[in-house]
């Protein structure tokens, strides 16, 4: 891995460990018949993040290190146990691939999570944990034996126990890195396919309060510049958009206070797209604003901002502005970050335009569906389903570092309004999107998905809210 630098360390490792696993972990898909071994660890073996010392040196495993100069090429990872080694390994190797739209976007998630990793046992327990669900889930765990899992659930309470610690030291030099633990265990609740409330939005309400927080740490600058910190904040843009879309959607006030998006005190004024979300940055505001008028469409209870024509006007303002940059892109399609498009190829390129049109249109069907209280048949949701359905078939499909990698809620908000042969669609999209990345929150969305069919079928359930409402359920599809 060339993407970043670890300072060296003293010892040299003299003769080389036996392989953290078995057999190795390749991207692409596995054949039919092949077996994956599982990590060759006793899990009541302890964590180390450490080795053993010895009046004779240092050991790793059952191999002597011994004390070499400086300038010595060594392993990054020589401090590592084998099963720290192991996992951290299968990040670099297979998680962040699948969940990495392109090579770069993996090598910016390693550049930034590995090695503040080797330096927080806190963002290791918690990047350890990421690891593991993914390894596991391709062993065949499911979501719920996932949750269970001993390993799994001592990593994320070591990663949890350390986070708690390290944020009563408000060390605005670690602010990053606690941010950076903060994404990795949401990851882990969404990704293990949490859906009870308290869950993967515990941890997005925690990234929340310490951006919030840090501004009143010693020796904070907002014109500071964190290459780190503007990835987080990408990331956290790009997820608060989402979760604005759920149906308990954000927490009161959320929407007020940070207004519009800024990123290390800039205002990001070049629409771009982005090569992380798959989507023009200019739509993530609009998903904002949908889910703000969804919420009060919804809202039965309290005082809501807007009267009844109010949200007419702004479901038929929004749906024209879609349009607009649907129209507008088939002539002028938005452009890449600099530096980013020389690394695609034409296939990767017409793949990232396609999905920009998958999320337009599911921000159509949320407009229709939610704001205007379209019917699930009406033309123009339909409409809406069989493109984003269209379009997510065309994609290239291989294990990782493809857009496809992101359309788990595209395909979730398609198939809450699919009807027929579409529902098929949609089951063997997400199986196959399953069968190769490895998720097993895709393999979730496709248990919500049927039981939600089951519902409205039986006549239980006539939209996807009252579903979740009636279900008690907080499911995020990521």
């Amino acid at each position: 891995m060339n993407s970043f630098q670890v300072q060296p360390q003293p010892p040299r490792v003299t003769a080389p460990p036996p392989p953290a696993i078995e057999e190795s972990l390749p991207v692409e898909q596995p054949s039919a018949d092949l077996m994956l071994q599982d990590l060759p660890i006793e899990i009541e073996d302890p964590l180390a993040l450490v080795p053993t010392s010895s009046a004779d040196g240092l050991f790793l495993e059952d191999y002597e290190i011994d004390f070499f100069p400086l300038f010595t090429p060594v392993d990054p990872f020589v401090n590592l146990g084998t099963l720290d080694r192991s996992l951290l390994d299968h990040f670099i190797n297979g998680t962040s691939h699948v969940i990495s739209c392109h090579s770069k976007v993996q090598e910016d998630v390693c550049r930034v999570i590995v090695p503040a990793a080797l330096q927080s046992p806190t963002l290791f327990y918690a990047t350890a944990a990421l690891s593991a669900i993914h390894h596991k889930s391709r062993l065949g765990f499911g979501s719920d034996t996932l949750r269970q899992d001993p390993l799994i659930s001592r990593l994320l309470s070591n990663s949890l126990f350390g986070l708690q610690s390290d944020l009563l030291e408000k060390n605005v030099d670690k602010s990053s890195v606690l941010l950076a633990t903060i994404r990795t265990l949401f990851l882990c609740e969404v990704h293990a396919g949490g859906d009870r409330p308290g869950t993967w939005r515990a941890h997005f309400e925690g990234a929340k309060a310490l951006m919030l927080d840090i501004e009143s740490w010693a020796g904070y600058s907002a014109k500071q510049r964190d290459s780190t910190r503007y990835f987080l904040k990408r990331w956290y843009n790009m997820t608060e958009s989402f979760v604005a879309l759920t149906t308990d959607g954000l927490a009161s006030g959320q929407l007020a206070r940070f207004g519009p998006r800024t990123l290390d005190g800039d205002e990001e004024e070049k629409v771009y797209l982005d090569e992380y979300a798959g989507f023009a940055t200019d739509l993530t505001p609009i998903f904002r604003e949908i889910g703000a008028a969804a919420w009060e469409r919804r809202n039965d209870v309290q005082p809501t901002i807007l009267e009844e024509g109010d949200l007419d006007e702004e479901a038929a303002s929004l749906a024209t502005c879609i349009w607009a940059r649907l129209d507008e892109q088939k002539t002028q399609p938005p452009k890449f970050r600099p530096g980013v498009e020389e690394q695609l190829s034409a296939r990767q390129k017409a793949d990232f335009l396609s999905c920009n049109q998958i999320w337009h249109h599911m921000a159509l069907i949320y407009i229709y569906r939610r704001i205007s209280s379209h019917a699930a048949t009406s033309p123009p949701v339909q409409s809406s389903v069989k493109t984003i359905l269209a379009c997510i078939e065309s994609l290239t499909a291989t294990a990782g570092l493809t857009p496809l990698v992101v359309m788990t809620t595209p395909l979730f908000a398609a198939g809450c309004e699919a009807q027929g042969e579409d529902r098929d669609r949609v089951r063997v999209l997400l199986r196959n999107m399953f069968d190769l990345l490895h998720i097993p929150n895709i393999h979730r969305s496709l248990e919500v998905l049927e039981s939600f069919w089951a519902s409205t079928e039986r006549g239980e359930a006539q939209d996807w809210d009252s579903f979740m409402h009636a279900q008690h359920w907080d499911f995020l599809p990521y």
